[in-house]
């Protein structure tokens, strides 16, 4: 059975990785490495196609493979999906 605790510690992680893709904005390289390591370790990408479904995307609302949920979180060309082409702040 999963607990409180189990819970919170992912939900922690995730947050904290969230803020720390932000973090490395400046940097493209380190950027796209910590969050595919991120995307990589926190979801089953490898495994099935995943249900991950971002809160502001439009057009393609569910990104079961990790290149199109990288292009969710690192917008800018060249991206898996193209509404994540334009830098939206």
């Amino acid at each position: 059975m999963i607990t409180k605790k189990q819970v919170l510690e992912v939900q922690n992680n995730w947050r904290a990785g969230v803020v720390k893709i932000g973090s490395l904005k400046d940097n493209t390289t380190a950027c796209e490495n910590f969050t595919k390591e991120f995307l990589e370790n926190l979801y089953s990408f490898s495994e099935t196609p995943v249900l991950f479904k971002p809160t502001k995307c439009e057009i393609e609302q569910f990104r079961p493979t990790l290149l199109k949920a990288l292009s969710y979180f690192i917008a800018g060309e060249n991206r898996a999906c193209n509404e994540d082409k334009i830098l939206k702040f």
